[in-house]
């Protein structure tokens, strides 16, 4: 194999191939090492080398929501793709690493989903109050308002989450200016450039 990825090499100077080899019986493949032993096929959670391991901070400005996913997701990962006992506490304990050096305080176990759908199940009905993301503290606030104004079981807050540099910089310029007519969204009338000149409004 490495006279053959030798050989390819050599056919230009533009081109590199590579590949994966093995360290201490553990193959890297995508996010994931595998050994096989007796033929029996071993595999933990992996990480790349040219992995930062860095993620949404504890100590960051996102909602408390986002820090929830991100520590479920790669609690998740590193649970499902292991194939043992011993492969699933190596790989926790890689994801524990990672979300200490972040600021977590989090403990390598299994997450649960029941919480998750009991919250989706409680919104349902419910009139969505959408408001700007401030604070997590903001939010709460507003939810002790619900709360004491009795008004929990038929508003959820719903947070709009705040402009970032790509939804600022990156727009449609096409129809970034509004039709006269009423309730047109986009308009295939009078626009340089467009890609229809007939049609009704949308």
């Amino acid at each position: 194999m490495d006279e053959c990825f030798r050989i390819l090499n050599q056919q230009s100077q533009y081109i590199r191939l590579t590949r994966e080899t093995p360290r201490e019986g553990w193959l890297p493949y995508l996010n994931t090492q595998l050994m096989m032993s007796n033929g029996v096929v071993h595999v933990k959670w992996y990480r790349k080398e040219s992995s930062k391991n860095i993620i949404v901070h504890a100590s960051s400005a996102h909602p408390a929501a986002v820090k929830r996913a991100v520590v479920r997701n790669m609690i998740k990962t590193a649970i499902g793709v292991s194939s043992g006992e011993a492969e699933r506490q190596e790989s926790l304990k890689q994801a524990s690493n990672i979300l200490r050096s972040n600021g977590y305080q989090a403990r390598a176990k299994r997450i649960k989903t029941s919480h998750a759908t009991s919250s989706t199940k409680s919104r349902a009905g419910k009139l969505p109050l959408c408001l700007p993301f401030i604070t997590d503290k903001i939010s709460n606030a507003i939810r002790q308002c619900l709360v004491r104004a009795q008004l929990d079981d038929d508003v959820v807050l719903v947070n709009i989450p705040n402009d970032n540099i790509k939804r600022q910089l990156v727009r449609n310029r096409l129809y970034d200016r509004t039709c006269i007519s009423e309730n047109c969204v986009v308009c295939p009338y009078g626009k340089a450039g467009g890609l229809r000149k007939n049609g009704s409004h949308l």
